[in-house]
């Protein structure tokens, strides 16, 4: 049931609301982190969030990735970009996912589900003559946080890169972790995993830490049981994209298992 009442009030009983911002506008695809939050719609078209507007940066990409290793974003012909100031600078290579979540350094994968990585000397240099370094792994999906990198394989199955530092963004291998199908993943910069199933349920890591940073399990979580498309996570907020391109932007502390 979907209430509005300047937020939109997401879940079955009073005590356990699932309080949602919607947010103007319509996204394809959104990426938040390091307190940014950028976002792509339908016609390619690349958007900023600033003082609670959305402002149009130049350029038309199909995704973009905000993080710690700064903005970057892939164009219809699988090119990489860096924005520098207010321009997109190409660096070298072809990507079809990308994500700027770790600690300064970058990971993605090509439209051959291979794996690489920019360690974070060249993701901070400027440059646009980088080594984009094989990690070893197949994955459709990468993505990067605090403790390391997590990836999605082909069979949706759910892997965590181990032994991931700045400067040796490849790691040492891989675990397989299972128990949960996903299509794609966000890392925050605190820790925090979260995932989007086949069916487009919003997925949470229990249990993750430094010292066990693979966690426990994954629990689905009550958006309503909505179905979305794609989503975010920066600094305790999720950002949630319908299938119809709305946009929302959820406080965590809401968050409850989906009976």
């Amino acid at each position: 049931m979907i209430l509005i009442l300047g937020v939109i009030l997401l879940g079955a009983a009073a005590a356990q609301e699932f309080q949602c911002t919607v947010i103007p506008g319509k996204l394809k695809q959104i990426s938040a982190g390091l307190g940014m939050v950028y976002g792509v719609n339908e016609n390619n078209d690349v958007f900023y969030r600033s003082n609670n507007k959305w402002l149009q940066v130049p350029g038309k990409l199909v995704l973009v990735a905000a993080g710690p290793a700064g903005v970057w974003g892939i164009n219809p012909q699988n090119n990489i970009y860096r924005l520098q100031g207010s321009n997109w600078v190409q660096v070298k290579g072809s990507l079809v996912q990308i994500d700027a979540g770790g600690k300064e350094y970058v990971a993605g994968v090509t439209k051959e589900n291979k794996t690489y990585c920019l360690n974070q000397a060249d993701a901070l240099s400027g440059s646009s003559d980088v080594t984009l370094i094989p990690v070893g792994t197949t994955f459709t999906y990468v993505a990067c946080g605090r403790y390391g990198c997590w990836g999605i394989d082909q069979n949706k199955v759910t892997h965590f890169i181990t032994g991931v530092q700045p400067n040796r963004c490849q790691g040492t291998g891989s675990q397989q972790v299972g128990g949960q199908n996903l299509y794609m993943l966000k890392v925050g910069e605190d820790g925090a995993v979260y995932g989007l199933s086949p069916d487009g349920g919003v997925y949470h890591r229990e249990g993750v830490t430094a010292s066990a940073p693979i966690g426990t399990s994954w629990r689905r979580l009550n958006v309503g049981c909505s179905t979305f498309k794609h989503l975010s996570y920066d600094q305790g907020y999720l950002w949630l994209i319908y299938t119809n391109g709305d946009i929302y932007r959820c406080r965590v502390p809401g968050l409850f298992p989906c009976a």
